[in-house]
């Protein structure tokens, strides 16, 4: 009996990967995966990955990959039914369009799929069910394979100006931070919250009046400052 069904959800899975195949008519080929970065503060990788049905993958990494430019390279049919497979599995029509696009300052992070003709795009910044990390996740070991990937074009590197912004600091808090105690310390500076960056409650953006304080000073005491971790002047990054 056991060996019955065995044989049974063998049969299963063969027939569910024979329906992958890697399209060799040009005509045909197309988009099977989309994955995308954006910008956020700081230096998070941007990029946009896109994996056809014939198993080519082309990767254009425009800022903080560690491999910007163009890229390519192939994946086989055990790759490609496998990644496909997975997709399916983790039941991807069923995820929500639209996942923490309240949180400030993080990343968007973009996956559409496309399969027997159904399409679908998920975006957003956080929040996202453990199915679709996992299936983020196989996308971000494609991309930092990086001795599989050919370069086929070099990245174009805009004009680029950094500007500090003197009298706002990027922070990150350590343990035992109660934040409005924390703030009230600093009142004498005019120092307030102004938003929380990312979605871990640690890093946070906060203003001081400059007039009260030199700024150079005024970062100098928050980095001595027991309860924070790391600190930095905002920066605002414009390309010309």
């Amino acid at each position: 009996m056991k060996k019955l069904i065995f044989i049974f959800f063998l049969g299963l899975f063969t027939q569910a990967c024979s329906t992958i195949k890697l399209e060799t008519n040009p005509d045909k080929v197309s988009p099977s995966i989309v994955y995308s970065k954006g910008a956020c503060f700081g230096k998070c990788p941007i990029f946009t990955l896109t994996i056809y049905n014939s198993g080519l993958v082309k990767f254009n990494g425009r800022r903080y990959t560690g491999m910007d430019g163009k890229h390519e390279k192939q994946l086989d049919k055990k790759q490609y039914v496998s990644l496909i497979k997975k997709f399916r599995e983790n039941r991807f029509w069923r995820f929500d369009d639209i996942y923490g696009m309240d949180l400030v300052d993080a990343p968007t992070i973009t996956i559409s799929f496309s399969d027997k003709g159904k399409n679908k795009t998920v975006k957003g910044k956080g929040g996202f069910p453990d199915k679709l990390k996992e299936l983020a996740a196989l996308l971000d070991n494609l991309v930092v394979d990086k001795d599989s990937w050919i370069m086929v074009d070099k990245p174009i590197r805009a004009d680029v100006k950094e500007e500090i912004i003197e009298n706002q600091i990027i922070l990150e808090t350590g343990d035992g931070m109660i934040m409005s105690r924390w703030l009230q310390e600093y009142k004498k500076y005019g120092l307030r919250l102004m938003k929380r960056i990312g979605n871990d409650n640690k890093t946070w953006l906060i203003r001081f009046d400059k007039n009260k304080i030199n700024p150079k000073e005024m970062l100098k005491i928050i980095k001595a400052d027991k309860y924070i971790s790391n600190a930095e002047f905002n920066v605002k990054v414009t390309e010309r």
